[in-house]
C-alpha cells in the first residue's frame, strides 16, 4: 500500500534543526531567571533565525534542476506545514497574553526589553510562517508526485509562449506566500491545483488571524502608554 506522502516523517532536517533549538534555547532561557513567556519567545527565535539563515544556499539555487532538488530535499509536507504553523501562532498567543501584562508592569530597561523581544518575535515569526508556506509551494510545484499547481505570469507578456519556458526560482515562491500572507489573496499567479487552493486557504486564515492579533498587541500597547 502506498503511504501518503503528506504523512512522512522524520522532518526534513532543517525543520528538525529548529525544534531542536527551539527546545534548547527555551530550557537555557528558563533556567537564567527569565519569565516563562520570555523563555519560549527567546527559543522560537533562536530557532527560527538559524531556519531563515539555512535558506539563503536555496534562495541562490535557481536552475530548474537545482529547485527541484532542494524541494525533495526539503519536504514541508503537509502535516509539517500544520505543527509548524500552529506552533508559530503558539507563540504569538503566548508573546500577547503571557508575556505582555508582565511587560507592562516592569520598569525601566527590563520593560524595554521585554517589549522589544515581543516585537522581535511578531517578525520572526511571521516571516518563518511564510517561508515555510514557500517551500512548501516549491517541493508541490517541483515534487515528483504533483508537478505544477501554479501558473506564473511570463516574463515578456508581449510573447504569451514565454510562461511555458519560464521556471519559478525560491523568489518567486517567496513573492506567492508573501502576497496571501499580507493581502490573504493571490495577484498575478494563478492557483490551478486543487491540493494548492486548499493549502493556500488554509495561509491566507491564518495570516488573516494574525493580523488581528499584531493588531490587538498595537491597541494594546497604545492604550498602556
Amino acid at each position: 500500500m502506498k503511504k501518503r506522502a503528506g504523512l512522512r516523517w522524520p522532518l526534513p532536517a532543517r525543520f528538525s534543526l529548529f525544534l531542536g533549538l527551539f527546545a534548547l534555547g527555551t530550557g537555557l532561557l528558563g533556567t537564567q531567571g527569565l519569565r516563562w513567556g520570555q523563555a519560549v519567545l527567546g527559543g522560537f527565535d533562536l530557532g527560527a533565525l538559524v531556519f531563515i539563515a539555512s535558506l539563503w544556499p536555496l534562495s541562490r539555487d535557481n536552475t530548474p534542476a537545482q529547485m527541484r532538488l532542494h524541494a525533495r530535499q526539503n519536504d514541508a509536507n503537509r502535516f509539517a506545514v500544520l505543527v509548524i504553523s500552529a506552533m508559530f501562532m503558539l507563540v504569538i498567543v503566548t508573546a500577547l497574553f503571557v508575556d505582555l501584562p508582565h511587560a507592562r508592569g516592569d520598569t525601566g530597561y527590563a520593560k524595554g526589553a521585554a517589549l522589544i523581544l515581543i516585537l522581535a518575535s511578531l517578525v520572526i515569526a511571521w516571516l518563518f510562517s511564510n517561508l515555510v508556506y514557500t517551500l512548501h509551494y516549491a517541493h508541490v510545484y517541483y515534487g515528483a508526485e504533483h508537478e505544477g499547481g501554479l501558473r506564473f505570469p511570463a516574463p515578456d507578456p508581449a510573447n504569451s509562449s514565454s510562461s511555458m519556458a519560464h521556471c519559478p526560482n525560491f523568489w518567486d515562491f517567496f513573492y506567492f506566500a508573501l502576497t496571501i500572507g499580507m493581502a490573504f489573496a493571490t495577484s498575478d499567479v494563478e492557483i490551478t491545483s486543487p491540493r494548492l487552493r486548499r493549502v493556500a486557504t488554509v495561509h491566507g486564515a491564518l495570516a488573516f488571524f494574525y493580523n488581528l492579533v499584531v493588531l490587538a498587541f498595537t491597541i494594546n500597547v497604545t492604550a498602556g502608554s
